[in-house]
């Protein structure tokens, strides 16, 4: 008897799985153009605004507001790859009660207070104003394309190479890259390189293209310091002779005529 309950159980599970899955059809061409008129285009709709966290009730003594939403017009709807924003706005005055609070003094207090919210009053598919957009126009690298709301690069041309070597191309930085599938483990002292070769390479050879200007600086600062160096050891080494001689003459002058003082007097 167990046994038959067992089974009939799995029976009942199974088709109970099986009714509850989507039903799939198919759909003809009336009921294709319904759907479609369906969706949801930009325009301007009622949408509830929340007034709690508006600048004008930054307050901590402020413990509720009534009313905490308000309805006003804003841009929604379907864009595509495009963002509904806005074209025309308006500011629109709100009144609210504000119930102030003090709890160290237990006292309480309500107030009105006039916002000010925004309305909107027309609507347009575009890209929006956001922190990519103006990245885009302060980096002289790359450029705004509006069909895709999205910063491009402005070499074209190297782009198009890398992706005929099979490389992929990095919008946000402007080079090229190997694909992630080419990536493998390296052994020590090797790295793998997924700019230039897509292969293991020694871990010097990536820093070595950095590290030639580098030397060639470093190079041209020492022969610049032994240039000047020994420039002015030369020049202190001919005045010291030239003292020299100078004092050996006075030498052999003193000698030969007793003093300098008496040779000016002849």
């Amino acid at each position: 008897m167990k046994i038959i309950f067992n089974y009939f159980y799995i029976i009942f599970v199974v088709l109970g799985s099986c009714t509850a899955s989507p039903q799939s059809s198919s759909c003809s061409s009336a009921h294709q153009l319904k759907i479609h008129s369906s969706e949801i285009n930009c325009g301007v709709r009622p949408h509830a605004v929340g007034l709690t966290n508006l600048p004008a009730l930054n307050d901590n003594r402020i413990s509720r507001v009534i009313p905490s939403y308000a309805l006003t017009d804003r841009c929604s709807g379907a864009c595509d790859t495009l963002e509904c924003v806005p074209t025309k706005i308006e500011n629109i005055t709100v009144h609210v009660m504000a119930v102030m609070t003090r709890y160290s003094q237990g006292e309480w207090n309500t107030v009105c207070v006039s916002l000010r919210i925004e309305k909107h009053l027309d609507c347009s598919c575009s890209c929006p104003d956001d922190e990519e957009h103006r990245s885009c126009n302060a980096d002289p690298n790359v450029y705004y394309d509006a069909s895709s709301c999205k910063c491009k690069c402005n070499d074209r041309i190297a782009r198009t190479e890398c992706l005929r070597s099979g490389k992929l191309w990095n919008e946000r930085n402007c080079g090229c890259i190997c694909p992630q599938s080419s990536w493998r483990p390296c052994g020590t002292g090797f790295i793998f390189d997924y700019r230039e070769t897509c292969t293991c390479v020694r871990a010097y050879n990536l820093a070595s293209g950095n590290s030639v200007t580098l030397a060639v600086l470093i190079m041209g600062f020492i022969t610049l310091s032994i240039a000047g160096s020994a420039f002015y050891t030369l020049k202190f080494l001919r005045r010291r002779a030239s003292e020299r001689r100078r004092l050996s003459l006075r030498i052999r002058l003193r000698e030969a005529f007793g003093s300098i003082e008496t040779l000016d007097e002849s």
